[in-house]
């Protein structure tokens, strides 16, 4: 039976026009467009909120560490040894290195002393910004470690202390004194404990300044990543090792009071997409000049100027 006029022309007041079609796809285009900002940003939130409730679980078990070694601050030796006893953190995982994508080292509880601490788990080293994607034993891997702890802290053993350059380390035993603090004076070795810059072997060691002001975690980038100790130095405005800045240019720091936080970097001083060259003079930074203040006020304190501070 064939349609009244009525019916026709309620089909036609029904349908959508090409026009109108168009404009509600521009509505929706605009929308979101301002939406995925926001949504985007809610992600990144929450990858920071991940990895501060690593480096959080982190130094916690560093803390339980020291609870059972009378107060010691696990071993962080400037080198990648995997000796048993040896290392808060074993192995290289920087780009091209040897445990880039081997968390074995990292679940070892003989060479990675605060792994008993994390019951072995691999997950928390390493943020979910670190993009890194290779193979471990002919499977697909993410990266093994995104973290290191700075130089100023930890303890060593009195064979690495008496000759760091040896990399000679004691048969049976581990951190038994302060380490010297590499990198603090600019020189890889030139610093020893407290001379002049303060270095943390113990809970105890807080003089100068307190648990809260010296970071003892950071994420690293990976392109300055190598084995587990960070290097700053605190004399002169220049870049040893570079810290992360992939959370909206800004690192996660975990402090030896325990509590951690996100900070944002100023300049892109710590920016890296490949490996550095070398250490870039004072002079090659001025923009960063801030950036590096920061980083070497809360990595230690120089114990020969009167008063407290940086």
């Amino acid at each position: 039976m064939a349609s009244s006029p009525k019916t026709q022309r309620r089909t036609r007041d029904h349908a959508f026009t090409l026009i109108e079609l168009l404009v509600v796809i521009a509505i929706i285009a605009i929308l979101a467009s301002m939406l995925l900002p926001t949504l985007s940003r809610a992600k990144e939130r929450s990858r920071q909120i991940y990895c501060v409730g690593n480096l959080k679980q982190l130094g916690g078990a560093i803390n339980l560490y020291t609870s059972d070694y009378n107060g010691w601050f696990p071993p962080n030796p400037d080198d990648h040894n995997t000796l048993p006893g040896h290392n808060w953190c074993a192995g290289d995982a920087g780009v091209g290195q040897a445990q880039e994508f081997d968390p074995s080292v990292l679940t070892d509880t003989k060479k990675t002393m605060i792994a008993h601490y994390i019951a072995r788990s691999a997950k928390m080293w390493t943020c979910p910004d670190d993009l890194r994607f290779g193979t471990f034993n002919g499977h697909s891997a993410t990266a093994a470690r995104s973290v290191s702890m700075v130089g100023s802290v930890g303890s060593a053993c009195q064979t690495w202390i008496a000759s760091p350059t040896s990399g000679n380390h004691c048969l049976n035993s581990c951190g038994s004194g302060p380490t010297i603090g590499p990198w603090l004076n600019g020189s890889q070795h030139g610093n020893k404990h407290d001379s002049p810059w303060a270095t943390f072997g113990k809970s105890s060691d807080f003089r100068k300044t307190g648990p809260s002001q010296i970071f003892m975690l950071l994420e690293e980038n990976p392109f300055s990543l190598n084995d587990g100790c960070f290097g700053v130095d605190c004399s002169t405005p220049q870049a040893i090792d570079r810290p992360a800045d992939w959370h909206n240019n800004g690192c996660g720091f975990g402090f030896c009071d325990g509590h951690v936080e996100t900070h944002k970097w100023q300049s892109t001083l710590f920016h890296l997409t490949a490996k550095a060259s070398g250490h870039p003079a004072a002079s090659s930074v001025p923009n960063g000049t801030n950036d590096w203040f920061w980083l070497a006020s809360h990595a230690s304190v120089n114990m020969q100027v009167a008063g407290t501070g940086f």
